[in-house]
C-alpha cells in the first residue's frame, strides 16, 4: 500500500502485487510498437484529407487513453487494426 492508501492493482494497467506507477511492460510495448507502425503506415497511405483527419484522431485518441489505462489503449488499438485491415481490402 502507497501513502494514499492505494494497493498495486488500483490503476489502470496494473496488475495485482505491482507498486502504484509499474505498468505491464509487454502491453506497454505493444501499444507503443502498434501506434508506431499505425502512424508511419497511416502517413505513407494516399488518402483524402478527411479520412486521413479521421484515422489519426483516432490513433490521438488511443494515444491519450494509453496515458490512463493501458489495457482499454490495447483494445483500441485492435479494433483500429481491425478497421484499418478491412479498409486496405
Amino acid at each position: 500500500m502507497d501513502q494514499a492508501g492505494r494497493i498495486g492493482g488500483d490503476f489502470p494497467g496494473e496488475e495485482p502485487g505491482q507498486r502504484p506507477g509499474q505498468v505491464d511492460a509487454v502491453a506497454f510495448m505493444r501499444v507503443s510498437d502498434g501506434l508506431r507502425a499505425a502512424f508511419a503506415e497511416l502517413g505513407a497511405t494516399k488518402l483524402r484529407a478527411d479520412e486521413a483527419a479521421r484515422w489519426h484522431r483516432r490513433l490521438i485518441a488511443i494515444s491519450n487513453v494509453a496515458k490512463r489505462d493501458l489495457p482499454g489503449a490495447l483494445e483500441q488499438l485492435e479494433r483500429f487494426e481491425h478497421d484499418w485491415s478491412h479498409r486496405r481490402k
